[in-house]
This record gives C-alpha cells, structure tokens and sequence, in this order.
C-alpha cells in the first residue's frame, strides 16, 4: 500500500457551475487512474462536523462538513478551498486518511483538535505516528483583516499591515453590505496580518504531531495565478481540490 496525496491547479475547477465540477473530478480521477465514484467529498458550510467516510458507493457530496476521513483503502478523499487551509493526514501504518478544511472559523470551532482526537480515542491513532501535508492556501502578507477581527486572534499570528488596500471592491462591497457599513467606516482603518497556518501548525506540535513529520506549504493563493483565490477573483472564484487516498 501507499499513499496518494496532491492538490490541483487553476486548470481544473471545482465549483458547481454548469459541468466544471463533474468534468474536474473526471479530470482528477483520469489523472490518479481511478474511476470518479471513488472520489468522496462533503458539502462545506464553515462547521465542526466530521464524517467517516465507511460506504465506498455512497455519494457523500450533499452531507454537511468540513472534516472527512476513513479507513477504507482506494478512496481518494478531498476538500475544497480558495484561500483557507487544508490539510491531509495519515498514519505511518496506512490504517487512516483524512482531510480537513480549515477557515477562520473552523479553526475557532475546534474543528482540526476536535478531528485528532476522535482519530485518537477511537481509532488509536498515536499522534507521533501521524503524517501531515499542508495545500496551498493563503499566506499572511496577503491574509488582511480589520482589527476588530485581529483581536480574535493570539498576538503572535498577527501583524500590523502596511498594506490598508483590501485589493478586491467586489470582495469589500460585499463586507460592507452584510455588515452595513459604508467604505468610509473601514478606509481609514488599520489593516493586520493573519498567520493562519502558523496558527495551525502550532495546534498540530501542540497536539502531539511530530515536526518532522508536518509537510507545510508556503505558496500563496492570492499572489499565484496558478491556483484559484477567493480574495482575489471573488465573486467569480474557481476551487482547488486538496486530497489523499490510501492505495491498495
């Protein structure tokens, strides 16, 4: 057995739109040599739910969540994002994969300490044993918040900007209107940094995962044309899939 992990480019699109997201995942299933139904992901909505996947025919794209893993050989896993973090994990032994999809929230939810330790505590999984790779996500110098938010977050991941420019109108038009605000509530306010995958690289040690075994990734979302970017193409923004599959 071994282990099959990746994320895709901007040449495929994960999206519901039209047939973008079936002719990826047959893209993405051609390019593994696999057929399309051993592709299982959830339908994301920024929450603590963690699936099992255990049905190898079962289509688990309208189930709700952001953590998935299993134990079943031959089922590639994957996850969406266009800026947030994602992770994959497996044991050295192969007995379990997963991937999680870490926003800001999910990350304030618990969600990656919640997922290690029900590996843990059901599937005895010892966390010195476990493996981890980092997707492309978004970096800090481009992960701008107000300070308001920043305050959410233990000083050491955050950085005042010098960059007050929130770069995409159609991105702050859409703040502003949820939040009912208008632009001169935010234009003169301080921009900070947010180091999201310091912050979850630190939760990994913290937990018990090993360094050394802890693949992290420092490409940029934003600033890479090569992979699909929600800050910066929103509201037209494509989704990269990040997936691991246990091959037998």
């Amino acid at each position: 057995m071994k282990i099959i992990t990746g994320f895709t480019d901007s040449s495929y699109n994960f999206t519901q739109i039209s047939r973008k997201y079936q002719t990826s995942k047959e893209k993405l299933a051609d390019k593994i040599g696999i057929n399309p139904n051993q592709i299982k992901n959830l339908s994301q909505n920024h929450s603590d739910q963690i699936i099992q996947i255990t049905e190898p025919n079962t289509d688990y794209s309208q189930v709700a969540g952001h953590s998935l893993f299993t134990t079943l050989p031959n089922v590639l896993l994957m996850v969406l994002s266009a800026d947030c973090v994602p992770i994959l994990f497996w044991d050295k032994d192969l007995t379990i994969c997963g991937a999680i999809h870490l926003s800001r929230m999910t990350v304030f939810l618990g969600l990656l300490d919640k997922t290690l330790e029900l590996i843990k505590s059901e599937f005895h999984i010892k966390m010195e044993n476990l493996q981890i790779e980092f997707g492309v996500s978004l970096q800090s110098e481009n992960h701008l918040l107000l300070e308001s938010e920043a305050k959410k977050f233990p000083p050491k991941y955050i950085t005042k900007s010098d960059n007050s420019n929130f770069s995409n109108p159609n991105l702050l038009q859409n703040y502003l209107t949820k939040n009912n605000l208008k632009v001169e509530n935010v234009e003169n306010l301080s921009a900070f940094e947010l180091d999201l995958p310091l912050l979850i690289l630190d939760k990994l040690v913290d937990f018990g995962v090993n360094l050394q075994n802890i693949k992290t990734n420092q490409t940029d979302t934003f600033s890479d044309p090569n992979y699909h970017s929600y800050r910066r193409d929103y509201p037209h923004n494509g989704l990269i899939a990040s997936f691991v599959m246990i091959e037998k």
